[in-house]
């Protein structure tokens, strides 16, 4: 796994001169179910867009969203870990990553959201309904990304 100064040179490549990160998180991209072949990398808001990068090497990956193609950006916390899902036009990016850190970068968003519009956090408290939020978890349930247990303990503080 590359360092964190190597996914920051990664990330700072991917980003145009002007961009500043304004919030970053350890993470892992979920491309497939199979946690072997999904890249650990950085996660990293700036004011602008949401980018991802590995760090050099053979497998590196690396990707950037304007903020103008992000929908919603949504966080889910597990018992064990924590999903934040970067929805865009053209489907969902998912990044599994540690609670505590999650909840920094989501608050990062939430404060970076100009005059409440552009991405920010469509969870419990926010302005998506409780029937929204738990076909999210039961979809996270379906695809594998959350076990019974994390969709258990979701769904009861969803509706707690």
């Amino acid at each position: 796994m590359a360092s964190h100064r190597k996914q920051l040179e990664a990330l700072s490549a991917l980003l145009s001169p002007a961009e500043t990160i304004i919030a970053d998180v350890p993470s892992i991209f979920i491309e497939s179910k199979s946690s072997s072949t999904n890249p650990v990398g950085l996660l990293a808001l700036t004011a602008t867009s949401v980018a991802f990068a590995t760090g050099p090497g053979r497998r590196a990956v690396g990707h950037v969203h304007p903020r103008s193609e992000i929908t919603s950006i949504d966080f889910s916390d597990g018992l064990l870990n924590s999903y934040i899902v970067v929805n865009i036009r053209s489907g969902a990016l998912e990044y599994r990553v540690n609670p505590r850190e999650a909840k920094r970068f989501m608050a990062a968003v939430e404060g970076k959201a100009p005059d409440g519009s552009g991405p920010g956090l469509s969870g419990p408290g926010s302005s998506g309904s409780i029937a929204t939020e738990l076909e999210k978890l039961a979809d996270l349930h379906a695809r594998g990304l959350l076990n019974d247990e994390e969709f258990a303990a979701a769904k009861a503080k969803l509706l707690s």
